[in-house]
């Protein structure tokens, strides 16, 4: 049963207020993020119809700004998940650089032990860095998933990554 609360509450939305909504949601690349983006801008668009502020002097410019706001950020943090670091070969279009499994090259018969070589090299990484390359396995070898576990910024995990890549160059097991 409705009342009379629920029925002073109704909120029509403008046509240009849809308008900047199905804007933003298009920005989305997949159906159902569209989706999801559009409701965080409906979402988004009642709190600002039903909190007056004081002091704005041009509500159609604000709330226009703030679902723009709100739809970047949201599609930023998208972007963000979305960038991690490939380390597959074929996928590595994603992030410039060479990928990280080819870090390890498989040995050529001819080349001697290559667990000595290896173990000569881990040896001489520095407790950090093996730390940093066991936690890298672990996630798959997935560079902003390490980054975030060691809780370290994904540059300077990248400048680890080349860290190991010129100590494996050194110890003969990278190109």
């Amino acid at each position: 049963m409705a009342t009379q609360r629920d029925a002073d509450f109704r909120l029509e939305f403008e046509d240009w207020e849809r308008a900047a909504i199905e804007y933003w949601a298009r920005k989305a690349p997949e159906s159902s993020q569209q989706e999801e983006l559009r409701a965080e801008l409906v979402q988004k668009l009642v709190v600002l119809k039903t909190d007056h502020r004081p002091g704005i002097r041009h509500p159609k410019a604000y709330i226009r700004t703030a679902l723009a706001n709100e739809a970047k950020a949201w599609l930023k943090k998208l972007n963000v998940t979305k960038r991690i670091l490939s380390l597959d070969p074929r996928n590595s279009e994603d992030v410039p650089g060479e990928p990280a499994q080819a870090l390890f090259r498989e040995p050529g018969r001819d080349e001697g032990d290559f667990g000595l070589a290896f173990q000569q090299f881990w040896e001489d990484l520095s407790p950090t860095l093996q730390r940093f390359l066991s936690v890298l396995e672990q996630k798959n070898w997935k560079l902003s998933a390490a980054a975030r576990a060691l809780r370290i910024h994904r540059n300077t995990a990248a400048l680890w990554l080349k860290k190991v890549r010129e100590y494996a160059v050194k110890h003969g097991l990278g190109d």
